[in-house]
């Protein structure tokens, strides 16, 4: 049996050794509250990236599915295309207000880079059309232009993919957009809506995003 002064002694390194202390006190915590630590955001980033891929996979022709943040008119949207593939449009300064909540040049160029087609509701012909990014905010305009109607555009940042799509690569490029271009900082500013041609809402809790009511 160990004298007393073994005993202090004892006691007087456990209490020198300050890291192994801390942990030892912190995993007592846990386990008596029974807490886990909170998942960081690029893990949260990481999980919703593969949980909307599988989402996408889901949708069936007509079907659609928006991510949008919870206070900023920035979204993200994919129409399911049946044989076609499936369109995904991102949000542009023709739909983001107030005005300094508009993307800026840099930002623009960030897009194509992603591999987002330059929004252009119109082909411009027979002239050329030019991205020019020298002021405050983007725009779009052509030399010598005869206006007609595009039907594969949009005002958005779009991209058709076509079948079989690869819905991880979709759901890379949606984090990625959310990340870098919209800077939201974490999955829990965002939330969600899907529905049918008909209108008729689909959920996904597998999102773990709020559902945006209608």
């Amino acid at each position: 049996m160990p004298t007393d002064e073994q005993v202090r002694q004892s006691v007087k390194n456990l209490d020198l050794k300050g890291p192994s202390r801390k942990v030892l006190t912190h995993a007592s915590f846990q386990r008596i509250h029974g807490l886990v630590p909170t998942p960081t955001a690029d893990a949260e980033w990481a999980r919703l990236m593969k949980d909307l891929s599988l989402c996408l996979a889901d949708l069936v022709e007509d079907d659609y599915l928006i991510l949008s943040h919870k206070q900023e008119n920035y979204y993200v949207q994919f129409a399911a295309q049946g044989q076609f593939g499936m369109r995904a449009e991102a949000a542009s300064n023709t739909y983001i207000d107030p005005e300094e909540a508009r993307l800026t040049p840099d930002d623009y160029v960030t897009m194509a880079e992603l591999g987002w087609r330059i929004p252009t509701g119109t082909i411009q012909e027979p002239g050329r059309q030019v991205l020019d990014l020298t002021g405050h905010l983007p725009r779009i305009f052509t030399e010598n232009p005869d206006t007609v109607p595009d039907v594969d555009g949009s005002p958005n940042f779009f991209v058709n993919a076509a079948n079989p799509v690869d819905f991880a690569v979709l759901s890379e490029l949606t984090v990625r957009t959310f990340r870098e271009v919209y800077r939201v900082g974490h999955p829990g500013m965002l939330q969600y809506r899907a529905f049918n041609r008909n209108d008729v809402q689909i959920r996904f809790p597998t999102l773990r995003l709020k559902r945006k009511e209608t």
